[in-house]
């Protein structure tokens, strides 16, 4: 369980109230559940908490999440504005969506089969 502050309530976590096993529209109805703030995993196939909801600690702990510096995050470390998003991997599951849909973050590495983040200079 989890505990929503708003409500004063105590609900299932993400993992466990979407499951593609019980539920053939998981992937859905997890990416529209505000209540608990989850989002699917397109490689993982389950369904998981937003990583926008994460502090930076637990943003850094997750292997499905990653600080992404920007000029409108929500965290501040060290003077500078980050965001915690989905990493490359746990988004884009295919060439296409990883090189198209990324907004040049991400790009397909053709040896592992996997979307990955791009290496900058």
């Amino acid at each position: 369980c989890m505990y929503l502050t708003a409500s004063t309530s105590c609900v299932k976590r993400c993992e466990y109230a979407h499951v593609i096993a019980t539920d053939p529209n998981a992937a859905a109805n997890c990416n529209s559940d505000s209540t608990r703030g989850c989002q699917w995993n397109t490689n993982a196939f389950r369904c998981e908490q937003r990583c926008s909801q994460f502090n930076e600690q637990s943003c850094a702990a997750s292997s499905t999440c990653e600080l992404v510096r920007n000029t409108d995050g929500s965290l501040r470390i060290g003077g500078n504005s980050y965001s915690c998003n989905k990493t490359c991997e746990s988004t884009f599951s295919d060439f296409w969506s990883c090189n198209e849909k990324s907004n040049g973050r991400c790009a397909w590495d053709r040896v592992s089969q996997a979307c990955r983040r791009k290496c900058t200079p």
